[in-house]
């Protein structure tokens, strides 16, 4: 399933039509060609959008390693928990909206907190070699340690990144998701 295929799904959904419920079960086919039944898995979709926006979180992290605002990809790790639920859960409906978000909104947290972590363990392997720390920090040891090891200025400029993931993240939902798929039927 293309993103094309997947907005044109959602768009279908929005042509008068109220969104599925988690299990509902369509028939497709005629009476000739006998009928297949396709139900939407929720359990499925699930695990394709954790994974589909894990890849969104790794490349948040990898951005922000080469220097760039990594909140662009906020915006694509929507689109891949999006993307992955629809893949595996065989469809879209307004559990895999939901449960998508959620998931990318999680993604992109601790994708900002591995990115503190991983800054955290240099500045300590940098102080080490140059003798101003007397113990060397592991990763490991730089991931539990987060809020610890931070100051206040590194907490703001972390939550910072945060927020601005969150807002492209919500501007690429928001246009990724048609208006009419979000209006209520009147």
């Amino acid at each position: 399933m293309s993103i094309n295929s997947f907005r044109s799904e959602v768009e279908s959904l929005s042509d008068g039509e109220e969104f599925e419920d988690e299990h509902e079960v369509e028939l497709d086919g005629s009476a000739e060609h006998g009928y297949s039944i396709n139900t939407r898995n929720a359990f499925t979709g699930t695990i394709g959008a954790f994974l589909f926006a894990l890849a969104g979180g790794v490349l948040w992290f990898v951005i922000y390693q080469i220097g760039f605002i990594a909140g662009l990809a906020g915006a694509v790790t929507v689109a891949l928990s999006l993307l992955g639920f629809a893949l595996f859960g065989n469809g879209m409906n307004k559990y895999g909206i939901v449960i998508s978000i959620v998931i990318s909104a999680a993604v992109i947290f601790l994708s900002v907190y591995f990115c503190a972590a991983k800054d955290i363990y240099d500045t300590f392997k940098y102080w080490y070699s140059t003798g101003e720390s007397e113990y060397p920090l592991t990763f490991i040891q730089a991931v539990r340690n987060v809020f610890y090891l931070l100051t206040d200025e590194g907490k703001t400029s972390y939550r910072f990144d945060l927020v601005i993931g969150y807002v492209l993240s919500a501007v690429s939902f928001f246009m990724m998701v048609p208006i009419k798929a979000r209006r209520k039927k009147q």
